[in-house]
């Protein structure tokens, strides 16, 4: 009861600062989601998304509906502005160097409270350019255990103020098969599917952008020769 009362304090402030910045963030961080109405409305998801800047986790949950709690490794606890802010997002810190059974305890919990939670799978930041880093097995792991759906959001490129951004969202979330276990082979396997699509994601926010990028190209040509 305690633990269901702390998720929804969580969840009140993190709509209470949504609310607030709506229109200062808007502003700050102009975003573009692509293929919103296919983001699904049961809550109960794991969010999944490339990781490029600090500021991803702000374009998510500024842009996309629903209230997730974050994961984040455990390192970032350690300082105390990162911790304040992580922890007044829901963040749920976890040691990747060895199975830390009380994150898994919390995810387990928060999914089945029927929240949601959002992974960066590649584990770190991407410092060097907007391709996608090798992911780690952490988020398969939890769908398998907790039977659920990984939803995929393509961030187009590295998060700056004033310079507008676009997210990606697949439509057709990945799900396991409820009678495969947690085990080492399906996490592999679910792994390297989990890396396909968000390669796929990738490519097709680009292209995105591109096509968006010739018709404004194509257009201001025609407006020059009216």
């Amino acid at each position: 009861m305690h633990c269901e009362l702390r998720i929804e304090i969580m969840a009140f402030f993190y709509y209470l600062i949504k609310i607030i910045f709506f229109i200062p963030g808007k502003i700050l961080f102009p975003v573009k989601v692509v293929n919103k109405k296919s983001f699904p409305k049961d809550r109960r998801i794991i969010l999944i998304a490339n990781h490029l800047s600090w500021w991803d986790i702000v374009i998510l949950g500024a842009s996309l509906p629903g209230f997730r709690r974050y994961l984040a490794k455990k390192e970032l606890g350690k300082g105390f502005l990162s911790r304040l802010f992580l922890g007044a997002l829901g963040g749920i810190f976890i040691d990747r160097e060895k199975p830390d059974i009380s994150a898994i305890r919390k995810v387990k919990n928060v999914l089945d409270k029927g929240r949601g939670i959002a992974i960066f799978p590649e584990g770190t930041r991407n410092k060097e350019d907007d391709s996608l880093q090798e992911i780690k097995g952490g988020a398969v792991m939890f769908a398998l255990q907790n039977k659920a759906p990984l939803v995929v959001a393509s961030i187009h490129h590295k998060t700056k103020p004033f310079r507008k951004n676009y997210i990606y969202i697949d439509e057709n979330p990945l799900k396991f098969d409820e009678e495969k276990r947690a085990n080492v082979k399906n996490i592999a396997d679910g792994t390297e599917e989990l890396q396909q699509k968000m390669l796929d994601a990738k490519i097709k926010i680009d292209e995105w952008v591109a096509s968006k990028k010739d018709e404004k190209t194509l257009d201001d040509k025609n407006q020059d020769n009216n």
